[in-house]
């Protein structure tokens, strides 16, 4: 919380400027996470959170199946109105009154009579539902059961798999002599004279003769599609800025980070990526990120042109910003 609070600048801020001022705005108005996001939120928490985070974040619904994003939206509504006219929390079907002010607000449905959208949405067992969820689960991010499912599939998979059990396993963390495992360390920087932040899922130190000798950066990763399509995912959602902004902060920790002193020269290792898939978990990967695409992450990448048999020049792959300039531009 402290970490989230604190207005120093992190990646996925730089990464929501870089398709200009107006996506930025809008990205910084959002609330809560994106849905197609939370359940990696969630297996991030299960796994790299300090132990009993879950039940502080997420709620498991009584659901088996959530409302529509706009019905939800709708049900939200309702809901904030009740909690802001100071009303007891009752049953969603009490509420007529909101629930009509709430679809007019979304505009769902606009070719229906007012009072059959208000019957449609009041009577929906789903709804009530995910009304009665909101009332158990205020300040958390709610999960149906089947997306509670498949978030245990997935950390199930990371844990079982040889490739990536150690990495997850806190008795095995707790007994080691020779490594150090740190999960969500904040870290706090400066660069180009600002405040900075990152928040690492893993950072792993070796030790040698009770000093830190090397340090490895990881960062979990969960993707809809098969594990080995995982480069996709770096292309599109600029994972090769976070991977960069990462070991930049990792390379200027200090003393304060570290229960041990840090040797003269800490060799720092590439970064990983831990990977699993939400859709087909079972086969988890490892990926361990090359310094060409660490450079591209910090200064980016010049637009790629081609000519045709006419002697044309024609623009095949746009430009890409890097973290330097979009710090300047921030």
């Amino acid at each position: 919380k402290s970490y989230r609070e604190n207005p120093a600048i992190n990646q996925s801020t730089l990464k929501d400027l870089q398709y200009g001022l107006a996506n930025f705005l809008k990205k910084q108005t959002e609330e809560g996470p994106v849905a197609s996001f939370e359940v990696g939120s969630a297996v991030d928490c299960i796994l790299t959170a300090p132990e009993g985070s879950f039940s502080e974040e997420y709620y498991i619904s009584s659901i088996e199946k959530k409302p529509t994003e706009v019905e939800m939206d709708i049900i939200s509504i309702v809901f904030e109105m009740a909690l802001e006219q100071g009303n007891p929390l009752e049953n969603f079907v009490d509420y007529r009154q909101y629930i009509e002010k709430a679809i007019l607000e979304v505009g769902w449905q606009p070719n229906w009579k007012i009072e059959t959208r208000v019957d449609k949405i009041s009577n929906s067992t789903i709804c009530q539902g995910y009304f009665e969820d909101l009332k158990n689960s205020v300040g958390k991010t709610v999960l149906s059961v089947r997306q509670y499912e498949n978030i245990s599939k997935v950390v199930d998979s990371l844990k079982e798999n040889e490739r990536t059990k150690n990495y997850f396993d806190r008795k095995f963390i707790e007994e080691s002599q020779e490594i150090l495992f740190l999960y969500q360390v904040p870290i706090y920087f400066k660069f180009e004279g600002q405040d900075c932040k990152a928040l690492p899922d893993i950072v792993i130190m070796k030790l040698e003769d009770g000093k830190i000798t090397e340090i490895l950066v990881s960062d979990l990763k969960t993707t809809s599609k098969p594990t080995t399509e995982f480069f996709d995912s770096v292309i599109k959602y600029r994972y090769d800025v976070q991977a960069s902004w990462y070991l930049t902060a990792i390379s200027n920790i200090g003393a304060e980070y570290c229960t041990y002193p840090l040797s003269e020269t800490v060799n720092i290792l590439p970064f990983q990526f831990i990977v699993e898939s939400t859709t087909t978990p079972g086969n988890p990967l490892v990926y361990e990120v090359d310094s060409s695409l660490i450079k591209q992450g910090r200064f980016g990448t010049e637009d790629i042109f081609a000519i045709n048999n006419n002697g044309e020049k024609y623009l095949i792959k746009k430009s890409r910003k890097g973290f330097e300039s979009l710090v300047k531009e921030l």
